[in-house]
């Protein structure tokens, strides 16, 4: 017997869902086969120096985690994708799913042998429909519509400030890798928080003034140090575009503030 559309998720819910569950997949698998072909490879010690241990170690670390938590708490997300049932779809928190997107999320912001860059902006992208779609079902309801795109385009631009840690040879190398796992955890941690906003909150103003802070300064000191050996052109352009964004939105808020 077919289900009632009284028992069936809007397909906005369901594409949602749908995209998060790409997410996880196309991630876990490109991270999985960058580890796999680094164990094959002779030349490569996954454990030979500072930066390949904590390379690693951490891959290791988040995909386990991330995964094991995912599954334990939003097991009928794989389940969804076979379906549009209410109950199925309902059994599935945001929150917790919000929390293994960021968790899962650090195994991509270290360069491991075998990276493939494409592969997980095709991960990312997935992610970036889903805010979309999410704001986009959120539209109709704020009374701040433009401040709540600007919002989700600052999230975006955001995302893509949050540096890749890569190996260096500059003097005080051993000092720039400790920074750049730290800016990469910090941010990483922020974005998520302003993610769950989106899909568990209200995410109308997500200009927060100390996030904003917080990343100019790792962001700056990491290109700053890093300048003569090579510059890192797209966290920079990436962070000059949150930036600009930031201010709109602090600015558009401020004449709505004052319109009231």
């Amino acid at each position: 017997m077919k289900e009632s559309k009284t028992t069936e998720i809007s397909m906005s819910v369901y594409f949602i869902h749908l995209l998060f569950v790409i997410y996880f997949v196309v991630l876990t698998a490109e991270r999985i086969q960058s580890i796999v072909r680094s164990v094959w490879d002779p030349d490569v010690l996954l454990f030979g120096d500072g930066f390949n241990c904590y390379t690693y170690l951490i891959t290791f670390a988040s995909l386990a985690v991330s995964l094991i938590y995912l599954i334990a708490s939003n097991g009928n997300l794989f389940a969804g994708i076979f379906t549009r049932s209410a109950q199925v779809h309902g059994s599935i928190q945001m929150g917790r799913l919000c929390i293994a997107t960021g968790l899962i999320l650090i195994s991509g912001m270290v360069h491991t042998e075998y990276t493939v860059a494409p592969i997980q902006f095709g991960a990312y992208g997935a992610l970036i429909v889903a805010m979309i779609i999410q704001t986009a079902r959120k539209h109709r309801q704020s009374d701040k519509r433009i401040l709540l795109w600007l919002s989700v385009a600052f999230l975006t631009a955001f995302s893509m400030a949050i540096p890749v840690m890569y190996r260096s040879n500059i003097t005080h190398a051993g000092l720039f890798h400790v920074l750049e796992a730290l800016t990469a955890l910090v941010l990483v941690a922020i974005f998520t928080g302003m993610f769950y906003k989106v899909f568990c909150e209200d995410a109308t103003n997500l200009f927060y003034i100390l996030p904003m802070l917080t990343a100019v300064a790792l962001d700056t000191v990491l290109i700053v140090m890093r300048w003569q050996e090579e510059i890192n052109w797209f966290v920079l352009v990436s962070l000059i575009a949150t930036c600009v964004l930031f201010l709109i939105g602090r600015l558009w808020n401020g004449l709505l503030s004052r319109d009231r």
